[in-house]
């Protein structure tokens, strides 16, 4: 049997005092139990080293007692988890869609930068500039919308080069189609002079350059969303966002088998085509599987000899034009 002091009333009220004061700020056992008369307690053994390997998991001191750390993701589902955390800045989207502002309402664009048709020589880089006149401002409104629409997530998936690399290919490969199909359908032919402007051809290939990306990361995208949203959602997620991209290009088909009218269908349809075709060359792969590598210098080859075959075909028609001193009579 233990015998047990009883406490003196004056050292209790001075060490509460203490402590009301501030100055004790934590009472230890073995202290506490001396001025109460307790046996002294017992001292603990100090909590075990976590083991090289452990240390970092968790930050919170129940991190051993939870037992081992779970198991990494996959690496399709840590590359998703990458792009979630939104990497890259939309820089390259708001800087064309600043240049094209900046064109319609300072510089007058429609005017200096219209590709022309019939094309003189010294109008050819008006092939690509093309894209940042616009003829009104409701045009320049629509077109920047789809910019904002389809330029953000490219840009964000994939970054500024492939948003650029897919815009620009889309509008010259869209421009030499428009214009060799418009000297094909002799539309200028009674009209005078006409030209082709607004930047729909480079905004039709940033729909192509998503549905490049989607078909370069099939297995990849969506796949987040099964877990909380069942077995088969990230593969109906995909289908749905695939039929609507080709709804919205094919769009553009009948318009055109029926004459075209004054909208440069075939600047869209060839400019989504374009931008397919360089998404899939220049879009971020999430996962490199066997063969996508040869795919993709296939489809690089492809728009290459499809740009070579254009070109070569316009500077044909160019020719034509100045024997016919078609230029002259247009632009003297």
């Amino acid at each position: 049997m233990t015998s047990v002091r009883p406490a003196e009333p004056e050292e209790l009220a001075r060490l509460l005092d203490a402590t009301r004061e501030g100055r004790v700020q934590r009472v230890r056992a073995d202290e506490l139990a001396r001025h109460l008369g307790l046996p002294e307690p017992a001292p603990t053994a100090p909590a075990p080293e976590p083991r090289k390997s452990e240390r970092g998991f968790r930050r919170d001191p129940d991190a051993l007692e939870r037992g081992p750390p779970l198991p990494l993701p996959d690496p399709c589902t840590e590359a998703l988890l990458d792009c979630a955390r939104f990497p890259n800045f939309p820089m390259a989207t708001l800087v064309l869609a600043l240049l094209m502002y900046f064109c319609f309402y300072t510089i007058d664009g429609a005017r200096s930068f219209t590709a022309p048709v019939p094309l003189p020589p010294e109008f050819l880089p008006n092939l690509v500039f093309y894209a940042f006149a616009h003829a009104s401002a409701d045009h320049l409104l629509g077109n920047l919308g789809g910019l904002l629409l389809f330029g953000i997530p490219l840009e964000i998936l994939s970054g500024p080069w492939t948003l650029l690399a897919v815009f620009f290919a889309a509008a010259l490969l869209g421009a030499l189609a428009e214009v060799l199909l418009m000297v094909g359908a002799a539309w200028w032919v009674g009209e005078g002079c006409t030209g082709l402007l607004g930047s729909s051809g480079g905004v039709m290939g940033l729909v192509g350059g998503l549905l490049g990306y989607l078909a370069l990361n099939w297995q990849e995208s969506f796949a987040g969303i099964e877990p909380a949203c069942g077995r088969g959602s990230g593969l109906a997620a995909r289908c749905v966002l695939l039929l609507l991209g080709l709804v919205y290009v094919s769009a553009d088909i009948p318009p055109l088998l029926q004459g075209g009218g004054r909208v440069a269908h075939a600047a869209h349809l060839f400019g989504a085509l374009a931008g397919l075709v360089t998404g899939l060359v220049a879009a971020h792969n999430v996962v490199v599987r066997r063969g996508e590598r040869a795919a993709q210098a296939l489809a690089a080859l492809g728009l290459l000899a499809a740009l070579a075959v254009l070109g070569a075909l316009l500077f044909a028609q160019m020719a034509r034009w100045a024997d016919a001193g078609v230029e002259r009579e247009c632009f003297r």
